[in-house]
C-alpha cells in the first residue's frame, strides 16, 4: 500500500518518527497500566483531538510508529516513570502536494459496513 501511495517503507518510518515534519505533536500519554476500557478512552480522545484540529484548518496524522522510540520520547518529555506515551499525532497545515494527501481509500462505505436499528 506504501508503495501505491508513493512512498518507500523505510522513507515513510522515518518520517512517522520525525511527525511528517509537522510544527506541532500531541504526545497522548497515561499514568499505570491501560484496561480495556482505557484503550477505548485513549481512541475516543485522539479522535476528538484529531476531528477538532480538522474544525480549525489543521491536518492530523494518528502515528504509533513513534512507539518504537518511545524511551527517547520520555527523556525528551521527562515523563515520570509511570506514564505511559500511548498514541502520538502530528499536527500542523494541509501538505497538498504530499503523496499522502492525495490517496484515496478503495474501502466500501459506511452504507455497506454499518447497519443502524
Amino acid at each position: 500500500v506504501l508503495e501505491r501511495q508513493g512512498w518507500e517503507p523505510k522513507s515513510f518510518i522515518g518520517r512517522c518518527l520525525r511527525f511528517f515534519d509537522a510544527p506541532a505533536a500531541a504526545i497522548v500519554c497515561m499514568d499505570g497500566e491501560p484496561s480495556p476500557l482505557h484503550l477505548l478512552d485513549i481512541g475516543m480522545f485522539t479522535q476528538t483531538l484529531c476531528l477538532s484540529a480538522a474544525g480549525h484548518g489543521l491536518a492530523s496524522c494518528i502515528i504509533a510508529y513513534t512507539l518504537l522510540v518511545e524511551p527517547a520520547i520520555r527523556e525528551f518529555l521527562r515523563l515520570p516513570a509511570g506514564r505511559r506515551v500511548m498514541i502520538t499525532v502530528a499536527l500542523g497545515f494541509p501538505a497538498k502536494d504530499q503523496p499522502m494527501a492525495q490517496f484515496r481509500s478503495g474501502r466500501a462505505g459506511a452504507g455497506e459496513n454499518v447497519h443502524f436499528v
